[in-house]
């Protein structure tokens, strides 16, 4: 029963993978006289191998003709294409030629949205062509600096990738004679054919001509082992300098003094209109000098202070010299123009002030003296009016008999 269901899954797994092929060909004859006839088959088959071969079919042709050659036609399909074996194509004479049906492959897609699986992946998930080779590999273009110091310092790799694939967070990591790695900067990616750094920083502990071995990590694993060389150079011995604290205490103290009777000078000379603000930045700067150097001396570093005194002396000494040729500052045409401006505007203002208190001064006394007025016309009205009540009165009192 098993074998049974295992025949019957083998043909129905083959009839699904044939295919349907049609196509016609056509038979042209001719008699004697060159007349030609012609009649046609169309013909259906199932191919179920890349290639598959037919004979070509009988033709009975009209008594009297003969067949002279053979044509094939068929629906133009991307899934095969028929022709003849002898000649490769839709057009032969033998009769017992064979009629080719050829399957055309569906066409591969390799790209990063869609990969065949007849398509080659390489190790960075990169889709490629059949036959594509997957190459990964590095190397080491440059070594920067190439001499250096005892000590700690930092060395940059240019590397290249001269594989055909895409390399992943790349580090590095650098031995040799006195040689040890302290860091390594991690590149995250360096596609095919392109060069970029790797930053690692090392300490040296011997001097020489040191040869490296280079270790190359890809993705956190050993991939690459490469050799360089660079050179370490011995520590110099600085000579110490001797400096004379003395002095330069000294000096810091007659640059002071100077600076004190300098600094009275300087604000005399501005009291007095003299033009001295140009030199205004060059005071104060001595003092910072003087501020500094005095710094220097209380830290023990006495070549700064040395410098620094030496700035102080030098400006001092500058500003001085130019203190003794100031001149007082002149007033041009515009100063007396603007201090007549503001002289005939302050004399103005105080004319309108003037004008201003006569008005409300004038208006406060016209408006009293019609208040008089008007007082001295209701005063006359009621005296009238009282004169005339009294000549009243005295027509209407009585004669007495005594009078």
């Amino acid at each position: 029963m098993k074998i049974h269901y295992l025949l019957l899954f083998i043909i129905l797994a083959t009839s699904a993978a044939a295919l349907d092929v049609g196509y016609t060909i056509t038979m042209y004859a001719a008699d004697v006289n060159g007349t030609s006839t012609t009649d046609s088959q169309t013909i259906s088959e199932e191919c179920d191998d890349d290639t598959c071969a037919y004979a070509i079919p009988s033709f009975t042709p009209a008594e009297g003709f003969t067949p002279v050659n053979y044509t094939l036609s068929f629906t133009s399909s991307d899934e095969y294409t028929v022709y003849f074996g002898s000649t490769k194509t839709t057009f032969t004479q033998l009769s017992d030629d064979s009629i080719v049906v050829k399957i055309i492959p569906p066409a591969l897609v390799c790209n990063e949205n869609e990969c065949d699986k007849e398509c080659v992946v390489c190790s960075d998930k990169a889709c490629h062509e059949p036959g594509f080779a997957c190459t990964e590999q590095l190397t080491i273009e440059k070594i920067t600096p190439n001499a250096t110091d005892l000590g700690i310092t930092q060395i940059n790799l240019l590397i290249r990738n001269t594989g055909t694939v895409g390399l992943k967070d790349l580090s590095a990591e650098i031995t040799g004679d006195g040689i040890t790695t302290l860091e390594s900067t991690p590149l995250e990616r360096l596609s095919a054919g392109e060069k970029d750094y790797l930053f690692i920083k090392i300490n040296a502990s011997k001097s020489g001509n040191i040869d490296l071995v280079i270790k190359i990590s890809r993705e956190g694993a050993l991939k690459d082992k490469l050799v360089g060389q660079i050179v370490v150079k011995k520590a110099q011995e600085q000579p110490k300098e001797d400096f004379n604290t003395t002095e330069i205490t000294n000096r810091l103290t007659a640059v002071r003094e100077s600076y004190r009777q300098l600094e009275v000078d300087f604000q005399n000379k501005k009291v007095e209109g003299y033009s001295v603000d140009f030199l205004e930045d060059t005071v104060r700067n001595i003092n910072e000098y003087i501020d500094s150097t005095q710094g220097y001396i209380l830290e023990g570093d006495y070549k700064r202070a040395l410098i620094t005194v030496q700035l102080a002396e030098e400006n001092l000494k500058d500003v001085t010299q130019q203190l003794v040729g100031v001149k007082k500052q002149e007033e041009t045409l515009g100063d007396k123009i603007r201090s007549n401006l503001i002289y005939i505007g302050s004399i103005a203002a105080a004319i309108v002030s003037v004008l201003t208190a006569y008005g409300l001064i004038k208006t406060h006394v016209e408006r009293d003296k019609e208040k008089i007025a008007r007082l001295k016309e209701k005063l006359g009205e009621k005296l009238k009016k009282e004169k005339k009540k009294r000549k009243k009165k005295k027509k209407v009192e009585p004669v007495t008999e005594g009078s």
